[in-house]
C-alpha cells in the first residue's frame, strides 16, 4: 500500500516529486538545448528519476507511457 500524507490523501512520493521539481522553478528551457542545459522532457526525466519512476528520453516517448487526460484537465497541471 502506498503510504499517503496527510494533506489531501496525496501520496508521498508526489509530494517528494513536487517539492524537487519545485526547485527549479523559474529556470529557463530551450526546445533545441546546448550541452550543458536542459529541456522540458530531459526535467520531467530528471524529476521523476528523483523519485523512483524512470521515464524515457523523449516528450513522444513520455507521453505514451502517461495517462490522457480530458482537455479540461490541463489547468490541473500548473502551479
Amino acid at each position: 500500500m502506498r503510504k499517503k500524507s496527510r494533506r489531501l490523501g496525496v501520496p508521498k512520493r508526489a509530494i517528494t516529486l513536487l517539492q524537487f521539481a519545485n526547485r527549479y522553478v523559474g529556470l529557463q528551457f530551450r526546445r533545441n538545448p546546448p550541452p550543458l542545459e536542459i529541456d522540458c522532457s530531459q526535467f520531467t526525466q530528471m524529476v521523476f528519476a528523483e523519485v523512483g519512476i524512470s521515464l524515457p528520453r523523449t516528450s513522444q516517448d513520455q507521453a505514451k507511457q502517461g495517462v490522457a487526460v480530458s482537455r479540461a484537465d490541463y489547468g490541473s497541471l500548473r502551479r
